[in-house]
């Protein structure tokens, strides 16, 4: 992440499903809390991109 915010958005991440909080596979990360082993390091993870 520090890389990342170090560089910047790149030119297609406005309007990705990244920016709008989505994660791998573009599942939105209400799928990754109910699923995931970890659930909150995906929800640090999903505000830390938009």
């Amino acid at each position: 992440m520090s890389l990342a915010k170090e560089r910047g958005v790149y030119p297609a991440f406005a309007g990705s499903e990244w920016s709008k909080g989505h994660l791998i596979g573009a599942k939105p990360v209400e799928w990754f809390l109910q699923h995931a082993s970890q659930p909150e390091r995906f929800a640090k993870l999903s505000q830390d991109i938009k």
